[in-house]
């Protein structure tokens, strides 16, 4: 065989190699885009502290999961731009006496091929039909979604703080005229977090305190 056959032969052999295994390597990274759930956790996080909302709200612990591995990326067609897959997990919070309760898991998802971790960790919190909260995607006057506020940022390494999160609320009023002379005043609860974004904690803390408050108490 010539010189020329090698290289004509090369020229059309490697393009293919390359396509195959990009082929498979894509089939392989999508089926495992929707993560496996653990189910021997033993990761366990402790999330408490004051809530002073318990008949009014409820609240439950939300923690966000994504892929930590750029392959399983959502990709943005015909940009280059791609995002991490996420998977939000909402867990059972306890309400009583002022104080909430709640434990999460952080390998509620097997890390698998695409290296599923916690990565954020939300207060979730839905009102009844007399308060609405700031942040509630609604239908009908009714929460379809509840509000979520910051908590902590889960890092894979050393936290950077671990002083307690913060999380500020206040009531406010807004009237909406429905033709006059009627008129309707709901009232709102608006939360934030006081570290928003910055309040970091490593992945082998074990608990966390989380001090919702009304504007105006000590």
């Amino acid at each position: 065989m010539n010189i020329k056959k090698i290289i004509k032969y090369t020229l059309i052999v490697v393009p293919l190699l390359f396509l195959a295994k990009w082929g498979i390597e894509k089939v392989v990274y999508d089926s495992n885009k929707t993560p496996e759930v653990n189910q021997d956790s033993k990761e366990k996080m402790r999330i408490y502290g004051k809530f002073p909302f318990e008949k009014d709200i409820d609240l439950s612990i939300a923690v966000i999961y994504i892929n930590k591995n750029p392959k399983c990326d959502r990709k943005v067609w015909g940009t280059g731009i791609q995002f991490p897959q996420k998977q939000e997990v909402t867990f059972l919070t306890t309400a009583k006496g002022g104080n909430f309760e709640s434990i999460v898991n952080l390998d509620n998802y097997l890390p698998g091929i695409c290296n599923w971790r916690p990565h954020r960790i939300y207060a979730s919190m839905e009102s009844g039909k007399e308060l609405a909260i700031r942040g509630d995607v609604r239908a009908g006057g009714t929460a379809i979604r509840p509000a979520m506020t910051y908590v902590a940022s889960i890092e894979n390494n050393n936290a950077l703080n671990k002083n307690t999160s913060i999380i500020l609320c206040s009531y406010e009023k807004q009237t909406f005229s429905k033709g006059y002379p009627d008129e309707r005043t709901k009232i709102f609860l608006k939360c934030n977090s006081e570290n928003y974004l910055k309040y970091n904690i490593p992945h082998s803390q074990k608990e966390i305190e989380v001090n919702i408050k009304l504007e105006g108490e000590e």
